[in-house]
């Protein structure tokens, strides 16, 4: 799936800290769009699951998380 990083019909992939940077970076890498925690969050190490949900959901991004336990504290 490579896209157009200009083309805002394509959706926005956001990778909560539990992911990690290499998965957004490799798929950046064949231009998919893709963001990661740190980059959207640069200067907070920890952000509230609440916080960052809410804000990225607001934006249109689709969210990637393999933390099991996010249910239970959102």
């Amino acid at each position: 799936m490579s896209v157009d990083p200009e083309d805002d019909s394509c959706p926005t992939f956001f990778f909560d800290r539990s992911i990690g940077k290499a998965v957004p970076r490799a798929l950046q890498a064949v231009r998919v769009h893709a963001v990661s925690h740190d980059d959207h969050y640069p200067a907070q190490r920890r952000v509230p699951d609440e916080t960052w949900i809410a804000e990225q959901t607001e934006l249109g991004h689709v969210l990637v998380t393999k933390d099991k336990g996010i249910q239970h504290r959102t």
